[in-house]
């Protein structure tokens, strides 16, 4: 290598080798050297009588090469002598090549995730069509068994009662305890309702929001009105579900126990959450009345609570003395929506790609 020389080298040298010499005319033998290469030496290096320095596996970059001499009275030559070289990088050294091993490792990791989540989906809908075919089962064995049966039962009595004397207070008795027995089969009717409130899991969340308050509302003068924002979407079977036991439970209180005359629900379908908010213009809700429902076994509220936290969504519960009630449920878009079939992993990770900033590579040094 001549001094003030520039060389490129070929990439991934394995062995540089660098020759020089100094020239004295009285003593050459006592000539002593010192060098540095810049990017890789820490600093001058004592080279002694050796004028043949080596350097294995340099990395890619640009290189300055310093050489400095010493006569044999100990006197240092005032310039260094210098040599440049470089050292291209390999494509496998490239920035390029790092951005497409990430790029690739990315899609191969959301890819493996796509295919994990698939699975757990279709877990998940097999757990959910069983659980839906159990409680089919259990609401038609109740209906055609136990609620038939004490239906003709209560109807044998209301005959019976039928033929006693309007001023015998048997009669009257009797008529209270079937009063009451009315009720109960009402309550049974809508615990069946809940148990075969699956059928409608094909249904879109808003079709089944109409169907249950046609159902709720059938011997109510009360007035519903109901709207959709946005684009419906297929829910996760477990928010569908949820939600609508959360509807049901607010219907049901407005109409059993705040004594409403209009009501009113509005589903929100937004990209980033699904959101359901119902009013009602009832009773309203108050520390002592919420005391005394609980005292009668009526844990409404808190079961709204718990079916919300379960699914990962957030509710609002608020109301006043004569001011009605208020029911707001959220739940993220990525928890409540199931997955469009159309976009494939790939797909979907270019998606989500394109939604990030872009990526900061470290500044590139000097080797």
């Amino acid at each position: 290598m001549q001094a003030g020389a520039s060389f490129t080298l070929g990439v991934r040298p394995h062995k540089v080798q660098i020759s020089y010499i100094g020239l004295s005319l009285s003593s050459p033998d006592r000539v002593r050297y010192r060098y540095q290469l810049e990017h890789e030496d820490a600093g001058w290096q004592e080279g002694g009588a050796d004028r043949v320095v080596s350097y294995t596996n340099l990395a890619p970059g640009s290189y300055r090469f310093l050489v400095s001499a010493r006569n044999s009275d100990g006197v240092w030559s005032q310039a260094s002598a210098v040599s440049a070289f470089s050292i291209p990088p390999a494509f496998t050294q490239t920035w390029t090549f790092f951005a497409a091993c990430l790029l690739a490792a990315i899609v191969l990791l959301w890819s493996v995730y796509a295919l994990r989540m698939r699975h757990v989906t279709v877990r998940l809908q097999e757990r959910m069509r069983d659980r839906t075919s159990e409680r089919l089962r259990i609401a038609r064995d109740l209906h055609d068994t136990l609620l038939q049966g004490v239906q003709g039962l209560v109807m044998r009595l209301h005959f019976t009662a039928a033929e006693m004397p309007e001023q015998d207070t048997t009669r009257r008795t009797l008529m209270s305890a079937l009063d009451r027995a009315d009720e109960v089969l009402e309550e049974s009717r809508n615990s069946l309702l809940q148990l075969r409130s699956e059928e409608d899991a094909d249904l879109n969340f808003a079709e089944t929001i109409r169907s249950l308050a046609t159902q709720l509302l059938r011997n109510s003068d009360a007035t519903f009105t109901f709207r959709v924002d946005g684009e419906p979407r297929p829910l996760q079977p477990l928010v569908h579900e949820e939600a609508s036991f959360i509807f049901r439970e607010a219907l049901t209180n407005a109409i059993q126990h705040s004594g409403a005359e209009n009501m009113q629900a509005v589903l929100t379908y937004a990209p980033e959450e699904l959101r359901l908010q119902f009013r009602d213009d009832g009773a309203g809700l108050s520390p002592l009345t919420m005391k005394i429902r609980r005292r009668q076994g009526h844990w409404g509220m808190q079961g709204m609570r718990e079916r919300a936290a379960r699914i990962g969504g957030k509710i609002d519960i608020t109301g006043a003395p004569g001011e009605g009630t208020a029911v707001e449920l959220q739940v993220t878009g990525r928890a409540a929506y199931l997955p469009d079939p159309s976009w494939s992993p790939l797909k979907r990770t270019i998606r989500a790609l394109t939604t990030w900033r872009w990526l900061r590579f470290p500044a590139k040094h000097p080797q």
